[in-house]
């Protein structure tokens, strides 16, 4: 079972980092037993919309992720991949871009290169599916290899909309 939660805008991330999620029953079955354990569920913000608008486009988001994984910095990151309603300044943008390498490493394979987990992101956000996501953009080590898991993970971070 997948559940997915929505954290509170209200909700001050600085202060904040997890929340605990416990489990209990209202009724049983004959015959059934009820146990559980209780998560901490840890609170992430980031997501693949690094220039704030509130979508992950290719042509903005995505190509600026891969140009800054290709190692360039700054406004190289930027230049012409801005989205024209994004209120963030370069600088800003290449801020988030390193606030989410958190969850940058789609393949989890310990680290995030361009010509895996940026250009998974950006295969996803053209709008590619399935094996079109991960082909021959795997990392040999990783431990999140199936194009079911890789798109999911990527779906997991796509802005609220």
């Amino acid at each position: 079972m997948n559940i997915a939660f929505d954290v509170s805008d209200a909700i001050d991330m600085d202060i904040t980092t997890e929340t605990s999620i416990n489990f209990s029953h209202s009724a049983l079955a004959s015959g059934y037993q009820f146990e559980s354990e209780s998560y901490n569920l840890e609170l992430v913000s980031a997501s693949w919309d690094f220039d704030g608008n509130g979508q992950a486009d290719a042509l903005t988001d995505g190509l600026m992720m891969i140009r800054y994984y290709f190692g360039l910095r700054g406004e190289s990151v930027t230049h012409m991949a801005i989205a024209s309603d994004s209120p963030f300044s370069s600088d800003e943008i290449v801020a988030e871009i390193e606030a989410a390498h958190d969850i940058a490493d789609i393949d989890d394979d310990g680290k995030v290169e361009a010509l895996t987990d940026a250009l998974m992101l950006l295969r996803y956000l053209f709008g590619l599916e399935g094996e079109m996501i991960t082909n021959l953009a795997v990392g040999p080590n990783a431990n999140r290899s199936s194009h079911e898991a890789i798109q999911a993970y990527i779906e997991g971070y796509m802005p609220a909309m």
